[in-house]
């Protein structure tokens, strides 16, 4: 069974204001495509970490009041996907029954209305992580956890309490496809519990994408009143971005051996490119995102020695890179203007097979497209290696 971990970054100016203020870190889980109950409130460090596996409990609750606590009325079973516990005419939850697999399970309610309830395995303990706020008459009703969660700040909510009130400066975090996840809460915002939310680690490298408002009632998220603001965005991303280009020894776009500017309206959203950027380019490379005058410049660049390294150099690493680009562009199509980059004159040092030297990879290309996505390519010289 996979063991699910997550790291929390808190920035000093920030941990000192939240401490001060008497925040707690809340985490809750996705049960039924909705969060409802605080599963950890922690007394939070600089730098945290929580552990978790996705093992279960069902059990009854004595009724939904939102800022209450979990009362359970019943015991506990512990269930696997696919499985169903019976809760009895009597009110005790038998033990789970069935087959494995699936992702879900299921409670019999036998004994008449009552609120269905789930415990989670969180740092090795049992704790409430799901309450359906609707009580179950009789029958059967279903549990589906999702592997995500919902991490913010606040003053009133603790461990095991059940919440229906709007959620602020919150961030989802989705763990498809990986059992290890970092985020960062970073100066931004205006007084403690309103800094931001980054995907990342603030002292290595950030993902930029910015909390928002839980609705629990409604199960939807809304952007942040700022989430919008041009100015505050473009702050938000030079300080925290990636490896943002100029950030390393005042460094320039005619420093890397790969060049590429590309241009959109102004009405592109800036954080939304940001976010792109990190989800579909390596790490490696260095990015420069800003507005100017009424159009949004992305500069994109990568270094001589990671080159390789990112890309797998090839005879069709230039290939490889119009797919990147190309990626970019179609997302935000209708906001595209213009797209040139170039691989620089010069060579890249790759190891001579069978021997401990380098030989040198003769690169040129100059490719630009249109508004239209026309290509034009104005000198080719293909990468190759023996």
């Amino acid at each position: 069974m996979a063991t699910y971990l997550l790291n929390i970054v808190i920035d000093d100016a920030e941990l000192k204001a939240l401490k001060s203020s008497g925040y707690s870190l809340c985490v809750a889980k996705n049960v039924n495509g909705q969060f409802n109950v605080v599963w950890k409130g922690i007394q939070f460090l600089a730098f945290n970490t929580i552990e978790w596996t996705e093992q279960y409990q069902v059990f009854g609750e004595i009724g939904f009041t939102s800022g209450h606590p979990v009362k359970s009325g019943t015991n506990a079973s512990s269930i696997q996907y696919g499985q169903t516990c019976t809760l009895s005419d009597l009110g005790i939850m038998g033990p789970a029954q069935g087959p494995r697999g699936g992702s879900s399970f299921k409670v019999q309610n036998d004994f008449g209305s009552i609120n269905l309830a789930v415990n989670g395995m969180i740092d090795g303990k049992w704790l409430p992580v799901y309450v359906d706020p609707t009580p179950t008459i009789t029958g059967a009703a279903t549990f589906k956890p999702i592997v995500s969660i919902l991490v913010w700040f606040d003053r009133t909510l603790q461990t095991s309490t059940m919440f229906t009130e709007a959620v602020s400066t919150s961030i989802e975090v989705d763990y498809t496809g990986t059992t290890s996840q970092t985020l960062s809460y970073v100066s931004g915002g205006s007084g403690p519990g309103s800094g931001i939310w980054v995907m990342g680690d603030s002292t290595t490298g950030l993902r930029f994408t910015p909390g928002k408002i839980y609705h629990p009632l409604s199960k939807k998220f809304e952007d942040l009143p700022f989430a919008n603001d041009k100015q505050f965005i473009q702050t938000l991303v030079d300080k925290y971005f990636t490896t943002p280009l100029g950030k390393k020894n005042q460094d320039t776009i005619t420093d890397y051996i790969v060049q590429a500017l590309i241009t959109f309206g102004a009405n592109v959203v800036l954080a939304q490119v940001a976010k792109f950027i990190n989800d579909h380019l390596p790490r490696s490379v260095r990015v420069s995102i800003k507005y100017e005058a009424s159009a949004l410049v992305v500069k994109i660049g990568w270094a001589q020695g990671v080159l390789s390294k990112d890309l797998v150099m090839g005879g069709n690493d230039v290939e490889k890179l119009e797919g990147l680009f190309n990626n970019m562009i179609n997302t935000f199509k209708p906001g595209y203007r213009s797209l040139d980059y170039t691989v620089l004159n010069g060579s890249v040092s790759n190891p001579a097979p069978g021997s401990g030297s380098c030989a040198s990879i003769p690169m040129s290309d100059t490719i630009s497209y249109d508004q239209n996505l026309q290509k034009i390519v104005s000198h080719t010289n293909r990468i190759t290696v023996a």
